[in-house]
């Protein structure tokens, strides 16, 4: 199997990263200026935190990525979010 045919390539956030990089692209979404440097940095948030928070089409992105490599990241669109399943853990 090439590279590009396996889900993973060794790094989790690089994985991520291509794998929400060919969803956008699959979709024909419009970019915006800032969506490389958000999906770089999520992406590797994603791949190593326990929760990442972000703007909603990001994080919609993302999410879909993380369930496919099930991943056991959290991931929120608010703060409020975050707050409530950290109070939730006990964290």
């Amino acid at each position: 199997m090439s590279t590009w045919a396996s889900p993973t390539i060794g790094a989790p956030g690089i994985s991520l990263f291509r794998s929400v990089m060919v969803d956008k692209l699959l979709a024909g979404d419009r970019w915006e200026a800032n969506d490389l440097t958000d999906l770089m940095y999520l992406c590797t948030a994603a791949a190593y935190a326990d929760h990442v928070v972000g703007e909603r089409r990001t994080i919609s992105l993302l999410r879909q990525s993380v369930t496919r490599a099930a991943a056991p990241v959290q991931l929120h669109t608010d703060l409020v979010s975050l707050i409530e399943a950290l109070r939730i853990r006990g964290g």
